[in-house]
């Protein structure tokens, strides 16, 4: 054998020891892989057992609830069965109360019933038809009475008052009144009883002694003759006035009446209060400008709630008159 024979014979070995360990390792790798498929397999009916005991546990629990209702239903369909007699009992005994109440009033008072509606119905149609003068001109003095009681203009509404109660001989004095009046202010009583008060508490009388005194002592007096020409050249001054005052004292009498005219006033009693200066020529001394203004603002105040009280009431009478003889009178059958 040869030196080159022997080297070739060298390289042949290895190489089937390496196929020897080749043939093994993949036997081993087939071995692993055989292995790892046996224990996924097993895992995977592992978890569909788990799952298939899980439904399993779920639908018995289910069939166990179902046992558990199926075991209450004779008690359920029993008080059912109750409920159902104590109802059919009640339905008849609406039945029954049905059935009288319809002898009762089908027989008897269900054309009296239809003949009030048809009544009613009629007076509902009457007073919406009702749009006559009356009407217009009870709410044109309701608002001339409103715009007065807020101290408004109410001249437009006193026209229109006028123009409505053309013709109407009840009412007309009064509506001239208002007419008369729509460009002045209707002053409220607390305003008349504070104004008053206020100048209640100037009052002085005067006396014919003292105005005696005065006219000689304008005669004789150089002063006095000063004071004419003074007021000769400046107008608006009340000197007699200013004089008087001073020299005038008020009488217990003079007392007496103020407290009784301003009890009448303060009592809101203006009509008397305006009776009781008239009535007492005392009050006549005073010559106090703003009391002459007060009794003539007092004086409009009455005439104004005077005429528009005769004005509303008329019209109300007549309205009422209108409804009534509208109305047919209901009679029950």
């Amino acid at each position: 054998m040869s030196e080159k024979t022997a080297k070739q014979e060298l390289k042949k070995r290895p190489s089937k020891v390496l196929l020897f360990f080749s043939v093994l390792f993949g036997i081993v790798i087939l071995e692993i892989i055989a292995i790892s498929c046996s224990i996924f397999a097993v895992e995977s009916k592992n978890r569909s057992q788990i799952t298939q005991m899980d439904n399993m546990a779920t639908q018995i629990s289910r069939q166990q609830a179902q046992i558990q209702n199926l075991q209450r239903m004779p008690e359920l369909i029993q008080n059912n069965a109750q409920r159902i007699s104590e109802n059919t009992g009640n339905l008849r005994l609406y039945a029954e109360n049905l059935d009288n109440l319809k002898e009762e009033v089908g027989n008897r008072k269900i054309d009296a019933i239809t003949q009030q509606i048809k009544n009613l119905s009629h007076s509902i149609e009457v007073l919406n038809e009702l749009k006559s003068e009356e009407t217009l001109i009870l709410s044109v003095a309701l608002l001339v009475k409103e715009n007065a009681l807020y101290q408004r203009s109410f001249a437009v509404e006193a026209d229109v008052l006028a123009s409505l109660g053309k013709g109407k001989s009840d009412i007309s004095s009064a509506i001239d009144v208002i007419n008369s009046m729509k460009n002045q202010t209707i002053f409220s009583d607390s305003q008349l009883i504070n104004r008053f008060n206020d100048i209640s508490k100037n009052f002085n009388f005067m006396t014919e002694s003292s105005t005696d005194t005065s006219q000689v002592s304008e005669e004789n007096n150089p002063v006095s003759k000063s004071i004419a020409l003074i007021k000769d050249t400046v107008s608006g001054i009340n000197f007699d006035k200013i004089v008087v005052v001073k020299k005038n004292n008020i009488t217990p009498e003079q007392k007496q009446l103020i407290e009784q005219l301003s009890q009448l006033v303060n009592n809101q009693n203006f009509k008397g209060a305006i009776s009781f200066i008239r009535a007492h020529s005392d009050f006549q001394l005073l010559q106090n400008q703003d009391l002459a203004i007060w009794l003539a603002d007092a004086e409009r105040k009455l005439s104004f709630d005077e005429a528009i009280s005769k004005i509303i009431v008329t019209e109300l009478d007549a309205l009422r008159q209108n409804i009534a003889s509208s109305q047919a009178p209901i009679q029950p059958k």
